[in-house]
């Protein structure tokens, strides 16, 4: 899988809104040369105009992407989740 990043904005692939003042961001990220795939929460904090990063989240190869996609398929298979 080859993917280029353009400019840092490039990277951001989707915002899921969490609640009022967190959200979840999907990126690529960059570290020392390597590209990996990072869900993290992002939160307002009092005060602030800008959502600043926090530790909850994953950061994760991209040779484990397709695997965690087909664990997320499997999640939302109908059956997949018994109710009590």
């Amino acid at each position: 899988m080859s993917i280029r990043l353009k400019t840092r904005n490039d990277s951001l692939l989707g915002i899921i809104e969490k609640n009022r003042t967190e959200h979840i961001r999907l990126a690529f990220k960059e570290f020392r040369g390597r590209l990996f795939l990072d869900l993290r929460v992002f939160e307002k904090r009092p005060g602030s105009v800008d959502c600043s990063p926090t530790k909850k989240g994953i950061c994760m190869k991209l040779s484990d992407v397709p695997k965690f996609q087909a664990l997320l398929d499997k999640a939302v298979t109908p059956g997949a989740i018994e109710e009590a």
